[in-house]
């Protein structure tokens, strides 16, 4: 049975190596963009990461402040707060980077928010609602204008990896010419020297041409586009 296994492992590794590359290339181009995407995408991080901690300092400073007033004025006399209130103010609105650490983890998953909100409860009604304001705010109007910037920087930077593509394609047409030539020369095509779209079309289907536009990281839709680049002279057709 032991043997039975090695020999299926081999069969899976003999398959896996004998897999096309080509074929696995047009994913190899989408994790770049995405990978480039994401570098580009770090000034944005940062500034928006600096953003959110001025935010959450601004309103750390207040939470704590109100919590440390409130214990000052009750030490030793009767609290509003229950034992597991009190706990739970000292506990997250024990110091200012507790405070912090706290309004974070309430917009990050980190904790519930209603379990920081009850200790403001005890204090006074209008802390709640300004821990809700802070809660709100940075659900539907930071985070959410943060989220644009990257969805907008990525886009850009897409656009700008396309547009590189398109500049590599113009700046190296013969080349390409030379390459097309003679992937229609192996594919048959007759040797008049000119290459026509409705040529190019004829052979949309071959496993040639596919792997070609693979190996560009265009897909054959973008053939019309990729002639066009070529034909610079707008005939219709290639030549030398």
């Amino acid at each position: 049975m032991s043997g039975f296994k090695v020999f299926r492992v081999i069969r899976i590794t003999r398959i896996i190596k004998t897999a096309r590359l080509v074929r696995i290339f047009r994913f190899v181009i989408a994790l770049r963009t995405l990978v480039t995407s994401i570098f580009h995408t770090l000034k944005a991080l940062f500034w928006a990461l600096a953003l959110l901690v001025l935010i959450v300092y601004v309103f750390a400073v207040l939470f704590t402040q109100i919590v440390h007033d409130y214990h000052l004025d009750h030490d030793g006399a009767q609290h509003r707060m229950n034992e597991a209130e009190q706990l739970a103010s000292a506990r997250y609105f024990g110091s200012l980077p507790n405070t912090m650490l706290s309004l974070f983890m309430s917009i990050a998953g980190g904790v519930s928010w209603e379990a920081i909100l009850r200790p403001l409860i005890a204090i006074d009604m209008l802390w709640a609602f300004f821990y809700l304001f802070y809660i709100s705010f940075t659900y539907f109007a930071v985070l959410n204008v943060v989220t644009g910037v990257f969805c907008q920087s990525a886009i850009e930077n897409a656009q700008k990896d396309h547009a590189a593509m398109v500049q590599s394609i113009l700046e190296n047409k013969a080349q390409h010419m030379d390459k097309v030539k003679a992937l229609f020369s192996k594919l048959g095509a007759d040797d008049t020297g000119l290459i026509t779209f409705d040529m190019l079309e004829e052979k949309f289907d071959t496993p040639a041409v596919s792997e070609y536009f693979e190996s560009l990281g265009l897909d054959v839709s973008d053939a019309w586009s990729f002639f066009k680049l070529l034909d610079m002279d707008g005939g219709m057709r290639l030549s030398d």
